[in-house]
């Protein structure tokens, strides 16, 4: 439990850390994905034994992250994102069930293709916050001075 926590922890610290060098030039919005992400992993994970729930996690999961880009004009970084949170599930999903050495069939191969499904979509949820949630517009509003001469 420990583990886990320590784990979760570690990773809230990784996307919520914003780098420097792009803070002075950008302004980081990462920190309104984080929640909602969380949200749908709750509904996921809570309504596990209950589908409406469940579903209203995985609609949350792959239209949170579009819908704040898409609220700070951000079209190319919210279609980024849909893809991220489409494709990452999907590639982890076949990457688990390539790693299925069980000869029992495709039902014997579940728990690892659910598992690599759910490292793609958490992979999702980090870079979208950490790499896509930059508003690059407010960076060209900053007055600027400069010196300068003419000859």
């Amino acid at each position: 439990m420990m583990r886990t926590l320590a784990a979760v922890a570690a990773l809230f610290m990784l996307t919520a850390s914003v780098d420097e060098a792009r803070a002075d030039a950008a302004r980081w919005y990462g920190w309104q994905i984080i929640p909602a992400d969380a949200a749908a992993d709750a509904a996921i994970v809570a309504g596990r034994n209950h589908g409406g729930a469940v579903l209203a996690g995985v609609i949350v999961y792959i239209a949170g992250g579009p819908i704040v880009h898409m609220a700070h004009d951000e079209w190319n970084r919210a279609g980024l994102s849909l893809g991220a949170r489409l494709l990452g599930p999907g590639l982890g999903a076949l990457a688990g069930s390539a790693t299925c050495t069980d000869g029992k069939g495709r039902g014997g191969c579940l728990y690892p293709t659910v598992v690599g499904l759910a490292i793609g979509a958490l992979v999702a949820q980090i870079v979208d916050p950490a790499v896509l949630a930059y508003d690059d517009a407010g960076a060209a509003a900053v007055p600027l001075v400069r010196f300068g001469g003419s000859f």
